[in-house]
């Protein structure tokens, strides 16, 4: 059981360009492979209306060890509650430890006044390094 605060910012750097930063830090219990410790720098760029592309670095910090992560990608916009969403990740990059392409759609959905629901279906694909 852990307790995480989460935190961040985004500033706009032009009509098209976006910066963003963000932490998650665990205040209580285990920092867990799953939900670690996290800093996060990233950009985006609106591309079209309807296109966002994006380039990420995450640090985790969790207690089975460190991991650094670059994630790029492009984002599409369907309709207006529905997006796909391409994006190539790469862990602990500078060794190529492990990769993976995924490629999805999103769609919220809602159910009255007051509540929504968000449905995805991803495919994704994972590589490991030799080493």
């Amino acid at each position: 059981f852990s307790r995480l605060v989460s935190s961040g910012a985004g500033f706009r750097l032009s009509p098209k360009w976006e910066a963003l930063l963000g932490r998650q830090q665990v205040v209580a219990g285990a920092a867990l492979t799953d939900f670690p410790t996290r800093t996060t720098a990233g950009l985006t760029c609106q591309v079209t209306e309807q296109v966002r592309g994006f380039l990420k670095q995450e640090y985790d910090q969790a207690d089975a060890g460190h991991a650094s992560r670059t994630v790029v990608g492009m984002e599409s916009r369907l309709t207006g509650n529905t997006v796909m969403e391409s994006r190539y990740s790469l862990e602990d990059a500078l060794n190529g430890e492990r990769g993976s392409a995924q490629m999805g759609i999103r769609t919220r959905l809602p159910i009255n006044q007051d509540w929504l629901t968000d449905l995805s279906v991803e495919r994704v694909s994972t590589t490991q390094s030799a080493h």
